[in-house]
């Protein structure tokens, strides 16, 4: 993926290198080899256009397999010389066999159009999945939230819809959390509540609403948690994530009628409610806000670990720099910890992060390597530490970009890295990748600033999923 495209789509790039204040590259190391991911078109291979609005998703599975799924568009037959003609945007799925060692081809799920996956596993190694999809690409015609599950064998149970409405609008950036007892939850941006105005002009006037998966397979009426200190104020990207008999809510809140716009979250909001009842919200509370730093958006990520403890990874892009942050909340708490640096510098956009089941903290981002070249960085940070492990360019070995990765860790402590894939000259991403069992270190070493310039801060980008254009 080329840099340029880097430095205008991310902000919040960071560092993290050893020693004294050493100014120093990031590690490296020989890893376990990578996989790369076909497209299966019916009976034909497809080449595709791995889509940069979205990240890709890995779900391992208590088998020992794994899914891969990632928005992409097809490269369709062109006159030779032309330009490659492109389908609408799909979203795509693939299985890791483990007893074959191997990644199937990817097929489409369900949906004329459909972008953005969110997913989780439960207890029996079912598939949780929840996307947006849109009949077309005609001003009428807005994108809505479907469901499905996996039913065994590859196939797919749905899709059905998960909070259909005539005012919803566009129903964006879906987050999935289950929670001890199986039960599925899932929170969205949706516009049900802004005025027909506010929903004609633009879609990322919206707020956050939450609903749950009833036993008998329909969904909860959906609820509004975010609250509008002004008619500006709009809610974006939520995280849900389940802490024992608890769900807590993150999200970031942007406004329309301050001068900042959506270059930036204002700030980042929080909630809590008991899992049993759906209307028992708490007051939103502000996390932290913005300052004179650009932040929120697509650079904040969460995880809950098996005990319910609650990691949050966030950035801050300051005139000067750009600073990554984590700070935890613990289980069943009701303040956050102090916020830890553990970066600063150019690199670490699209930040995603994990906890294993043995609380060992895993990160992964864009790393700039120098002005030409971007690879998979990877922070281990040790249970109970504040300070992460020796930083890991863990794709340096590849040639071409690598970037906008994402990040699980199976149930025996195995990491799954999925990314894109520019390939050398290339303009666009034309690959997805999985690396299985990155090898990285999580004794802690002190973070150490770089003297490498930040990138451009351009606009946030909250809502790019509405229009998606073929």
């Amino acid at each position: 993926m080329s840099k340029a495209l880097f430095r205008r789509l991310g902000v919040l790039l960071f560092a993290v290198v050893a020693t004294l204040g050493s100014i120093l590259p990031a590690a490296s190391q020989v890893q376990p080899s990578y996989d790369t991911i076909r497209v299966q078109d019916g009976d034909v291979a497809r080449l595709y256009q791995a889509s940069i609005l979205w990240s890709p998703l890995v779900l391992p599975t208590p088998d020992g397999g794994a899914w891969a799924f990632f928005t992409a568009q097809l490269r369709l037959p062109s006159e030779p010389g032309a330009e490659p003609t492109l389908s609408n945007f799909k979203v795509f799925s693939s299985r890791f066999d483990p007893a074959a060692g191997t990644w199937g081809a990817a097929t489409a799920l369900p949906g004329e159009i459909s972008f953005g996956p969110a997913g989780v596993v439960d207890s029996t190694g079912t598939v949780h999945l929840v996307y947006t999809v849109r009949d077309s690409l005609e001003p009428d015609s807005f994108g809505q939230l479907a469901y499905i599950k996996s039913a065994g064998n590859g196939s797919w149970e749905g899709p059905t819809l998960v909070a259909a409405s005539d005012i919803s609008g566009h129903q964006l950036s879906p987050d999935l959390a289950i929670d001890s007892n199986d039960g599925l939850h899932v929170a969205w941006q949706d516009q049900r509540n802004v005025t027909d105005e506010q929903r004609a002009a633009d879609a990322s006037n919206a707020d956050i609403f939450v609903a749950d998966l009833n036993p008998d397979g329909t969904w909860s009426e959906p609820v509004q948690v975010s609250v509008r200190a002004d008619a500006g104020d709009n809610g974006s990207r939520p995280q849900i994530l389940a802490d024992n008999d608890r769900l807590v809510l993150i999200w970031s809140t942007y406004s329309t009628t301050q001068e900042i716009g959506l270059d930036s979250a204002i700030h980042v909001q929080w909630a809590t409610r008991p899992v049993a009842d759906t209307a028992a919200w708490s007051e939103p509370q502000v996390l932290f806000d913005r300052g004179e730093t650009l932040i929120g958006g697509r650079f904040l990520d969460a995880d809950a670990s098996a005990t319910g403890d609650i990691v949050l990874l966030y950035g801050r892009r300051t005139e000067t720099d750009n600073q990554i942050f984590l700070q935890r909340l613990p289980s069943g708490a009701t303040e956050w910890s102090a916020a830890s640096l553990i970066g600063i510098g150019n690199r670490g956009s699209y930040p995603r992060v994990t906890i294993a089941n043995d609380g060992t903290v895993y990160t992964v981002y864009n790393l700039a390597m120098d002005d030409s070249s971007v690879k998979v960085g990877m922070l281990a940070v040790a249970p109970g530490e504040s300070l992460p492990g020796t930083e890991l360019a863990v794709t340096v070995g590849e040639e071409g970009q690598q970037g906008i990765p994402n990040v699980a860790v199976d149930s025996l402590g195995r990491t799954w890295v999925v990314y894109l894939h520019e390939l050398p000259n290339g303009t666009t991403p034309s690959e997805v990748r999985v690396l299985r069992g990155a090898l990285i270190s999580s004794e802690p070493v002190a973070p150490a600033q770089t003297t490498l310039p930040p990138a451009a801060s351009p606009e946030a980008e909250i809502a790019p999923e509405a229009t998606p254009e073929g």
